[in-house]
């Protein structure tokens, strides 16, 4: 019985349940059917519309915002969120249409949610559909384009018209592209006839044997293309030159004038800075360097070749600079051969070809870097002159000395002349030969004879200023003579001062300078009205008139005394002890003797010769001895007194 029950009860619980069920089914599926947004949104749209959502207001406060939920388009499969369109701005949401399709439209597209899954779409597909649009108006066809968006009206039409317009857009984009090289195309043809017509009439002028050559290369230099040009002017001067040979030494020859007429207008019309060689620099240059190298490769700067290649330089100058090789020639040949020249030079003295008869002609050619290094080489070869000037050997070339101050500037060459030559002539010359008391004391002696003769030699070292400085130091040193006598003999000091004066001015003083003779004036007015007043200043010396030894000192010592007649070396002793008695002391050029000194060292002195009018004799001196010289080369020490005994 209980068996029975039970069964009749949950029997009836079952029948209760299915038909709870079956009136679930029925109320879902009319509400799927009544309400469009269930059958295409499900589940989501039911939720919305539990929260209050009618369908057909807006999402946000109050029923506004939009009223189209926001539809998604399926990317490929492997494409990311960053694929090309995906981030680009959207148009705003008003001008999107009804974006709702009923399922006969899902039909429609072919695709299914059991097929596919659920599809959204996206208005970015109108966005783009209205882009192509937009395209294919931009392109002239507005009609169309208008009419495609009229049809356009479901979502398989737009994507068809999308696709449509984007063939389109690419057919117009290959047509325009396809018309500029069209147009390009035309421009070259009409630029290839211009150039065939030049071609045509260049070749009338090629084969007018009448023509000059300067005529043709002026027709081909007429031409536009700067290949046509360089190839039609190098293969009318190659046949020039095969026609017309000649000796690249005649300087006169006519075809040499030619050549260098043609570089001149080639120079103006053609690029020829760069390294590399074009044709027409190529045939150039085969035609003269080839034959010029032989000259360059032996050049030494003696009176043949500096003549020659002057003319070289001179006459092939433009056709050397038109094919580069100006630069290359001067720093290979040229430069060293004038640099290892200056380095054998010595100034003033006899050389076949000393830098005075050449540098300044190559330094019109040199660049500016080459002549500074000339002039430094020829400035250290000056400074050694005036280091080593000594007043019985060293002689004063005018000539050398021009060239030196036209040389070396200015500035650099009276440097050297104040620190290097006039210390030594002061010391050798003026301290020990100028003494105009000695000259008066005794008429017979020849120091003042031999300072002037000396000092005139070497006038063309000095500067002006120079000048004038031994000019007031000669003149201060006259005035303290003469003031001198006029206070120690009065009574026959007009007399007998006045015709020494006038001696020494007739003498010495014929062409004088300007200052010169206002220091014979002041010297005269002295003579003609004496006083007690001096008109010399015996403080001042002659290094401090001509600016010699500015650091100053109180102290004294053997060579600051200026005293007359100072013999300082043991050289000097015999040199004066020579011109006392009439002999002539000259030293042998490149010439020594070994000494042994206390039998243990030897060592290499000068060789010196002495000479008078019956004999000769070979000395040498080392450490104040003298040492005569037999001719097997042996030597022995002699007193100085004895020279005169053994060459009477």
């Amino acid at each position: 019985m209980d068996f029975l029950t039970a069964r009749n009860r949950s029997d009836k619980e079952k029948e209760i349940k299915e038909a709870k069920k079956s009136s679930n089914n029925d109320s879902s599926s009319d509400e799927r059917s009544t309400n469009p947004a269930m059958s295409r949104y499900g589940i989501g749209a039911k939720l919305m519309s539990k929260m209050g959502y009618q369908q057909g207001t807006g999402l946000g406060k109050n029923n506004e915002g939009i009223t189209t939920p926001i539809e998604v388009k399926e990317r490929p499969q492997g494409v990311g969120l960053g694929m090309p369109g995906s981030m680009s701005a959207r148009r705003s949401l008003d001008d999107y249409s009804d974006a709702e399709s009923s399922g006969d439209e899902l039909i429609m597209s072919g695709t299914t949610a059991a097929s596919k899954g659920v599809q959204f779409t996206s208005g970015r597909d109108q966005e783009t559909t209205l882009d192509r649009l937009d395209q294919l108006r931009a392109i002239g066809h507005v009609e169309l384009a208008d009419q495609l968006e009229v049809n356009a009206g479901s979502f398989a039409k737009k994507n068809e018209v999308g696709r449509i317009v984007k063939k389109l857009a690419e057919v117009s984009d290959r047509l325009e592209k396809i018309q500029l090289q069209i147009s390009a195309l035309d421009l070259e043809i009409q630029t290839c006839s211009e150039e065939e017509q030049e071609l045509i009439g260049m070749h009338r002028v090629l084969d007018d044997e009448s023509q000059a050559i300067t005529n043709k290369i002026d027709s081909a230099l007429a031409l536009e293309n700067p290949e046509l040009v360089d190839t039609s002017v190098a293969f009318l001067l190659d046949e020039y030159f095969k026609k017309n040979p000649w000796d690249l030494l005649d300087f006169d020859n006519e075809h040499l004038v030619v050549c260098n007429q043609i570089i001149d207008m080639l120079s103006y019309s053609m690029e020829t800075a760069s390294r590399k060689l074009n044709k027409t620099q190529t045939v150039v240059y085969k035609r003269v360097f080839p034959a010029l190298r032989p000259l360059w490769e032996k050049f030494q700067p003696t009176t043949e070749q500096v003549k020659i290649i002057l003319q070289l330089l001179l006459h092939y100058e433009k056709i050397l600079e038109f094919t580069n090789c100006t630069s290359f020639v001067l720093e290979t040949y040229i430069i060293p051969g004038l640099d290892h020249a200056i380095s054998l030079w010595t100034v003033c003295e006899d050389t076949a070809s000393p830098p005075s008869a050449w540098y300044l002609d190559f330094s019109v050619f040199l660049p500016q870097n080459a002549c500074k290094a000339l002039e430094s080489h020829i400035t250290t070869r000056f400074v050694s002159y005036c280091e080593n000037w000594y007043h019985r050997e060293s002689p004063v070339r005018a000539y050398d000395i021009r060239f030196l101050k036209e040389a070396l500037s200015s500035s650099v060459y009276n440097a050297i002349v104040a620190e290097k030559f006039l210390p030594n002539f002061v010391e050798q010359v003026w301290n020990r030969y100028f003494d105009p008391l000695l000259s008066i004391e005794d008429p017979s002696d020849e120091s003042l004879l031999y300072f002037m003769s000396k000092f005139n030699d070497c006038k063309a070292l000095l500067s002006e200023d120079h000048l004038n400085g031994f000019a007031k130091a000669i003149f201060n040193e006259i005035n303290c003579l003469l003031y001198q006598w006029f206070c120690f003999s009065r009574a026959s000091f007009k007399k007998e001062a006045k015709s020494w004066f006038s001696n020494f001015i007739n003498q010495f003083y014929v062409d004088a300078t300007s200052i010169e003779f206002s220091e014979i004036e002041r010297s005269l007015h002295f003579l003609e009205s004496p006083s007690e007043s001096p008109i010399h200043d015996e403080s001042q010396t002659i290094e401090e008139i001509l600016g010699l030894g500015n650091e100053e000192t109180g102290e004294y010592n053997f060579k600051s005394i200026p005293l007359s007649k100072l013999t300082v070396t043991f050289r000097e002793v015999v040199q004066d002890y020579c011109d006392e008695h009439g002999l002539i002391l000259r030293k042998c050029q490149n010439k020594t003797t070994k000494l042994s000194l206390n039998g243990k060292r030897m060592v290499a002195v000068p060789v010196f010769e002495l000479l008078s009018d019956k004999s000769a004799l070979t000395v040498a001196i080392h450490e104040d001895i003298l040492w005569l010289m037999d001719a097997q080369g042996g030597c022995r020490p002699a007193f100085l007194w004895q020279i005169g005994d053994i060459m009477a």
